[in-house]
């Protein structure tokens, strides 16, 4: 009886030491290599894009806790949104994307702009694409959420 009661408390000893064996290496893992950002969670620019001033409806965002720095672009008016002005923060925006491609930023859509009151190219054979966003020359290149 006691050889079989030794070679059960052994065999239960044994594994004991081997689930604590492995709790100790993903401890000592963990500490040693602690988790960075992910792989799939991008990575952001934190500062505004220089030369480029906020405009009625679009605005640079500082970061503020877990939501990164960006651009945002809103309704200035949003207890109208079918007013034409509601869409002056997207006029803005694709002004500023005439000029730069937003590589690496964040632009987020804060408030809903019903498109459909809106001509996307109003006197388009003179040049005038005032609701486009970037151009065959300089396309956009940044993340948009919205």
């Amino acid at each position: 009886m006691t050889s079989t009661l030794f070679r059960t408390t052994s065999k239960l000893t044994r594994a004991l030491r081997a689930a604590a064996l492995a709790a100790m290496v993903f401890l000592l893992a963990a500490v040693a290599c602690p988790q960075e950002a992910r792989a799939d969670e991008p990575v952001y620019t934190e500062t505004r894009i220089e030369g480029l001033s906020d405009a009625v409806g679009f605005e640079w965002v500082e970061r503020n806790g877990d939501v990164p720095a960006h651009y945002s672009v809103f309704n200035p008016i949003p207890d109208d949104p079918v007013q034409h002005e509601s869409a002056v923060g997207w006029w803005s925006f694709a002004k500023a994307a005439a000029e730069y491609d937003f590589s690496g930023y964040l632009v987020t859509l804060d408030s809903d702009i019903d498109f459909d009151k809106f001509e996307f190219n109003r006197d388009s054979d003179a040049g005038r694409k005032q609701l486009s966003v970037g151009s065959p020359d300089l396309p956009f290149a940044g993340t948009f959420d919205g």
